[in-house]
């Protein structure tokens, strides 16, 4: 009887370590031979719920063009979402559900740039990569976090540009530029950026209004700056509130040229701002990505797979390009770092990209202390006729 039960104990070791043999490959977390599974924490049902959707559709998109496509080195690519609500400690909560529950090999997207933020010493210290987040701060990529890729430019930059637009563009001589955003790093880093270029052109200081993220109502602010005859005012702000910024400014009769931020250039943010999107001058916003329907390589890619793989989607938005955009970054990442994939390859072979070219995004660069893609944008204008937008400028960068 105790030799049948060696034998079998045996057969059944052996069995198991072939079955291990099978499905893991170097003990990494979140890979196996058949599988990669990565995680992100997003907002599906706050305030800023019409972009996590948006972005986890163009995620899960990509995902399976790739996986019908035979996947990674034979591995298929699986996402998995947790709701945060745009709160905070929600985003921390799902961070360590999908890193200790789930064992996602990565993260991928997010929803706000101050989640991000406080999950930094947590990507550090557990070493967990975190590719393409939405949010606009620098405190993403400055300094360097190791484990963190942001994508695009910040709105430190966006604050630059702006400046740079009124000079060279507009043609305007000293004009007095607002700020009315947020009380948060996104704030911060508008003031900064659009201070910046001021002192570099002798224009003094822009006028400042910040808000808390729990207003609803803009009126005093939008009063404040119309008394001090602003001539620019830049917005950067989650799209519910640059409507009612919008709808407040069409209320009073103030009518200074208008910035919005990157999330204000979906065609569903102009309808829910309505009129007051085409007021006055009409709305100007950044743009850091092509739009759905733009004569864009990566754009016709996006469509074309949609019709294949997501063919209940009807509208597509700039939210499911986004998406799109950062799987296909995490995917040649994964790509490069070869078949005996970790999180340290996956590291240091997004480090190894320069100028690469997703048609969806500016040119994205890495290296060992460069974690911010690109630091240009576009600048779209709202045309009433076309009921939309229209590119007014190719890719700007900051002028030093």
């Amino acid at each position: 009887m105790m030799k049948v039960t060696k034998v079998v104990l045996i057969i059944f070791t052996a069995f198991f370590a072939a079955f291990m043999g099978l499905t893991r490959v170097g003990a990494e977390i979140g890979v196996t031979k058949s599988e990669i599974l990565v995680g992100g924490s997003l907002d599906l049902t706050g305030p800023a719920a019409f972009m996590g959707q948006g972005v986890l559709r163009g995620i899960k998109l990509y995902f399976a063009k790739v996986n019908a496509e035979g996947g990674i080195y034979g591995r298929k690519l699986t996402y998995i979402a947790e709701d945060d609500g745009y709160v905070v400690a929600n985003a921390i909560a799902n961070y360590k559900k999908l890193t200790l529950k789930h064992r996602v090999f990565c993260l991928l997207g997010s929803t706000g740039s101050v989640a991000v933020k406080a999950l930094i010493p947590y990507l550090e210290e557990d070493k967990v990569p975190l590719i393409g987040p939405y949010g606009y701060t620098s405190a993403m990529f400055r300094p360097p976090h190791r484990y963190l890729f942001n994508i695009y430019s910040s709105c430190e930059e966006h604050g630059r540009i702006l400046v740079d637009f009124a000079k060279e563009y507009l043609k305007l001589h000293q004009p007095k530029i607002g700020i009315l955003a947020e009380d948060n790093e996104i704030g911060q880093d508008t003031i900064r950026g659009v201070r910046m270029q001021m002192a570099k052109y002798g224009w003094g200081d822009p006028v400042i209004e910040l808000y808390k993220r729990s207003a609803i109502d803009f009126s005093s602010q939008v009063l404040r700056l119309k008394g001090k005859d602003v001539d620019i005012l830049f917005f950067p702000v989650i799209m519910s509130h640059g409507a009612a910024i919008l709808k407040e400014c069409q209320k009073v009769g103030f009518q200074p040229y208008l910035f919005g931020a990157a999330t204000m250039t979906d065609l569903t943010f102009l309808k829910i701002a309505g009129e007051a999107a085409f007021y006055g001058k009409g709305l100007r916003s950044f743009s850091t990505q092509v739009d759905v329907r733009e004569n864009a390589p990566g754009a016709k890619e996006f469509l074309n797979a949609l019709k294949k793989y997501d063919p209940e989607n009807k509208n597509p938005n700039s939210f499911n390009l986004f998406g799109y955009g950062i799987a296909k970054v995490l995917c040649e990442g994964i790509k490069r770092a070869g078949k005996d994939l970790t999180r340290e390859k996956l590291v240091e072979a997004l480090e190894t990209l320069k100028d690469y070219n997703t048609g969806i995004f500016a040119p994205i660069t890495y290296g060992k202390n460069l974690r911010q893609g690109t630091d240009s944008a576009r600048i779209l204008k709202v045309d009433k006729a076309k009921k939309g937008f229209i590119v007014e400028t190719g890719w700007l960068h900051p002028k030093d």
